[in-house]
């Protein structure tokens, strides 16, 4: 009964598709665990204990909030792509890709530029890098898109119809009984 399914098999996922919602939804799960991070060292921090070395404590309870709030509608898309590879979602991946990365992108370019006359600190390009993996995702869902089918839209069945397959056409055991065959009279 494959024909009468509307939606694609997982296995018609073309690659660009399927590699930009990949590329989502692991961003988006690194942000969601970064975020997760942020909000238990905060809590751990603020109960009394003081650490040191490296932290990312300074993202604190909003920014931690925030970060998981925008990562989950990435994790989400890229989950819809991958289980229903439509325009739809492809280009709402895309949209989601390319704002995200020119955010992170302007977050970099921001951290570059404070750093101007101090050592460079590698900690600035990671939100480039992350730019770039968003932007390289948005443009591998674009390809998708543009490379995508419309989806079809089946024609409902006509009222009376028969439903027998073509292949059954001649079969006299799929013809209806003639008129009064199986009822009982006195």
């Amino acid at each position: 009964m494959s024909g009468n399914r509307s939606r694609r098999d997982p296995e018609e996922i073309s690659g660009a598709a399927q590699g930009g919602a990949t590329i989502l939804v692991l961003l988006g799960l690194a942000g969601i665990a970064l975020g997760v991070y942020s909000w238990v060292f905060e809590t751990a921090r603020s109960s009394g204990g003081s650490s040191g070395g490296s932290s990312f404590a300074w993202l604190g309870y909003t920014a931690a909030v925030v970060l998981v709030v925008v990562s989950s509608p990435a994790v989400g898309v890229g989950i819809w792509i991958l289980q229903r590879p439509v325009p739809g979602p492809l280009g709402i991946g895309g949209a989601m890709g390319c704002g995200y990365g020119l955010i992170m992108l302007c977050v970099g370019l921001s951290a570059i530029e404070s750093q101007r006359g101090r050592p460079f600190d590698p900690g600035t390009a990671i939100p480039i890098v992350v730019a770039g993996l968003f932007l390289l995702a948005a443009l591998m869902l674009t390809i998708a898109l543009v490379g995508a089918e419309p989806p079809t839209k089946e024609a409902p069945p006509r009222r009376g119809a028969r439903r027998h397959p073509e292949q059954w056409r001649g079969d006299p055991r799929s013809e209806r009984p003639p008129p009064g065959h199986g009822t009982r009279r006195p």
